[in-house]
C-alpha cells in the first residue's frame, strides 16, 4: 500500500514534537553553568572533596579514569601546596571572563583577549538552539618507570601497573590524573628480594623515574633534568 507523503503540517508538527522533547530533557537534565563547575571545584579543594572533583572533572582522553580513588592523588597533593589550589581556581575564573568578553564582541574583533591556558581548562560547547554547555577537562600525564632488574613489579599507590621483561626494563604508565605518587619497584624473582620506593610529583608533564634494583640508589629523574 503506498503511503501518501506527510503535509507541511505533519512535519511541522513532528519537529514541534522533538524540539518539546529535546527542551525537556535538557530541563531535567540541565547542565551546570561555568560559574557553577568553578565553584564546585572550589568547594572540593576546600573540603578536600574528592569525590565532588571526580564529578566535576572531565577529560578528552577516554583511557584516562576519573573516580573518588584516583582523585585522592591530586587532592593530596593540593593539600601540601594550597598556593596551587588558589591559582588553579584564579585561572578558572580568567578563562570564564574570556567567554563572556567573547560573547559581547564579534568574532572578528582583532581587539579580543586571548584566552588564558591552565592546568585545568574551562572548554565550552555551542549550540544552535540550547543554551551552550561547558565542562572542566584535565589533561592526563605519564610515567616512565626504569629499572635495571628483568624481572620487576611496580606499583603505584599500592596497586600494580606493570612489571618489567627480559626485552624491557623500562615501562610507561599512564594516563594518570596529575598529583603526588609513590612509585615502588620490587624484583620477583628467586633469591634475595629487592624492594625500594620513590615519591614522585606529575604535574604539568611527563615524568621519568629511575629506580636501581642492584645498588643502594634511587633516582629520580625528569624531563627538566634531561635538558
Amino acid at each position: 500500500m503506498r503511503k501518501l507523503p506527510l503535509s507541511k503540517l505533519q512535519k511541522g508538527l513532528i519537529t514541534a514534537c522533538a524540539l518539546i522533547i529535546c527542551i525537556s530533557i535538557y530541563l531535567i537534565e540541565r547542565p551546570l553553568t561555568k560559574d557553577d563547575l568553578i565553584e564546585q571545584v572550589e568547594t572540593a579543594f576546600k573540603q578536600q572533596d574528592s569525590s565532588v572533583l571526580s564529578k566535576v572533572l572531565t577529560s578528552s582522553n577516554q583511557k584516562l579514569q576519573i573516580d573518588e580513588t584516583n582523585t585522592k592523588a591530586l587532592m593530596s597533593y593540593l593539600q601540601e601546596n594550597p598556593e596551587y589550589a588558589q591559582s588553579i581556581l584564579t585561572v578558572l575564573q580568567e578563562q570564564s571572563r574570556y567567554y563572556d568578553e567573547q560573547d559581547s564582541v564579534s568574532a572578528n574583533d582583532a581587539t579580543s583577549a586571548e584566552k588564558i591556558e591552565g592546568f585545568l581548562t574551562l572548554k565550552k560547547e555551542d549550540h544552535l538552539i540550547l543554551p551552550d554547555t561547558y565542562s572542566i577537562e584535565i589533561e592526563p600525564v605519564y610515567l616512565t618507570v626504569c629499572t635495571n632488574a628483568e624481572d620487576a613489579v611496580i606499583k603505584i599507590n599500592g596497586e600494580k601497573v606493570t612489571e618489567t621483561t627480559k626485552k624491557s626494563c623500562e615501562k610507561k604508565v599512564g594516563p594518570l590524573l596529575p598529583g603526588e605518587y609513590t612509585v615502588e619497584a620490587a624484583t620477583k624473582g628467586q633469591g634475595t628480594k629487592i624492594k625500594k620506593t620513590e615519591t614522585v610529583v606529575l604535574w604539568n608533564s611527563d615524568e621519568e623515574i629511575t629506580i636501581d634494583l642492584v645498588s643502594e640508589d634511587v633516582g629520580l629523574q625528569t624531563n627538566t633534568d634531561k635538558k
